[in-house]
């Protein structure tokens, strides 16, 4: 799972922003945070989304995104 490579200090904030964005009526979401690969490196990603919701009950039917490295970015 995605969130097991948050790093530990980022972790709760990343799913607790999900979270809310899964449950919410937002639209679209975009964060930055970090990740610790298998083989001990970090990188930063970027990552945004839009949400296809049910027009009836506002669940999140679909999400829809991408994410990249933005790594140099942060140095």
């Amino acid at each position: 799972q995605w969130l097991e490579l948050v790093t530990v200090d980022q972790r709760k904030q990343v799913q607790k922003m999900f979270n809310d964005f899964m449950e919410g009526d937002a639209i679209t979401i975009s964060f930055e945070y970090k990740i610790r690969r298998p083989d001990g490196t970090e990188r930063w990603l970027y990552s945004s989304g839009v949400a296809l919701r049910d027009a009836r009950t506002g669940k999140v039917r679909r999400l829809v995104g991408s994410t990249g490295d933005i790594s140099e970015r942060k140095k």
